[in-house]
């Protein structure tokens, strides 16, 4: 018979009936060879039926075995080999998602994190393997609408469930946010909202809604919600939220035009970061502080403040940084020039 007849019979061989039936001929062919070569000559006929009796009694016993045994392995190994959830860097992923917006990012740190927390809970949901695949394979080309499917129907059946389910619910709707977040303000907004009303204790909740609330202007109600950051994690003694509340705050005060304030809260942050050792923070106030002294027409303090900032960038290796306040110092060159 040659491969392609034995690969079409192949899957028949596997059958337990079929590997039953080898174990009993092999253990009748083994006791008849014994019998033919002597070895069981001596045993008379009352023995040899005795002998035949346990060798059914336990043959039976041993061919269940192996077919328990096969059925067993069998399950094993089918699970062993079902689909996998694809394994992803989820804050790499969160990075590439976020390239097309740079410049466009009030906070980007915090944005990759709220972005890297959705990937990441994306493939412990109750979705489909298949699913969670297809989503995670569609997020690599820069399309989120079966992830916040997902997201959405994990929403929906927590939301359900009441009271009880309403933190799981709250980060289902933050995850459905952090996806919206890079293309769809209303959704994301909407998303945020929930999230917050299910779970008012979530600052990350707060902060991401405080900045869609200043992407669409309402500056007022984002200042509001990065004072629940505030008082959150002031609460919490979480110094991290703090650097996030003042920060934001700081920007929502420079829109504003209200420098002196927005002064006090990047120096705040900057204080926070410096005393977290969060050096990439500290560039990010040092820079935000240069920017409050150059609307005032304070060069020389905006000039000592951008260039505290290129420094730390430069020796973090943060490019966009980087390129950033060379462009702040050239500004404040070209006005001093004149």
């Amino acid at each position: 018979m040659d491969i392609a007849g034995f690969g079409a019979i192949a899957p028949y061989l596997t059958h337990p009936l079929v590997l039953v039936g080898f174990v009993l001929m092999l253990a009748f062919g083994i006791h008849s060879q014994l019998m033919k070569s002597g070895l069981l000559r001596q045993v008379n006929q009352k023995d040899s039926g005795l002998i035949i009796r346990l060798f059914l009694r336990y043959g039976f016993w041993l061919a269940l075995t192996l077919l328990l045994a096969g059925v067993g392995l069998s399950a094993w190994n089918s699970w062993m080999e079902k689909e996998k959830v694809v394994a992803v860097n989820a804050s790499k992923l969160a990075e590439k998602l976020l390239a097309p917006l740079q410049g466009q990012l009030q906070s980007k740190d915090e944005q990759i994190k709220a972005l890297t927390e959705a990937i990441t809970a994306l493939s412990k949901t109750a979705a489909s393997t298949a699913s969670i695949n297809d989503a995670l394979q569609e997020l690599e080309q820069g399309h989120t609408a079966k992830a916040q499917a997902i997201f959405a129907e994990v929403l929906r059946s927590k939301e359900a469930e009441g009271r009880q389910a309403n933190k799981e619910a709250a980060a289902a709707a933050r995850h459905l946010g952090a996806l919206a977040f890079m293309n769809d303000t209303k959704a994301a907004l909407a998303a945020y909202q929930k999230a917050v009303q299910l779970d008012p204790d979530d600052a990350d909740g707060w902060n991401m809604l405080g900045h869609l609330l200043f992407r669409t202007g309402e500056l007022a109600q984002a200042e509001a919600a990065y004072r629940k950051v505030l008082a959150l994690g002031e609460a919490h003694q979480d110094k991290e939220k703090q650097t996030w509340a003042y920060g934001n705050l700081g920007i929502v005060y420079r829109t504003r035009g209200e420098l002196d304030k927005a002064e006090e809260m990047h120096t705040k942050s900057l204080a926070l970061n410096k005393a977290l050792g969060r050096k990439e923070g500290m560039a990010n106030h040092y820079g935000n502080l240069g920017s409050v002294a150059y609307t005032r027409g304070e060069l020389d303090k905006s000039e000592e403040m951008y260039r505290k900032s290129l420094e730390i960038s430069e020796v973090l290796g943060l490019k966009e940084a980087t390129a950033s306040q060379y462009g702040n110092l050239g500004n404040v060159h070209i006005v001093k020039a004149v």
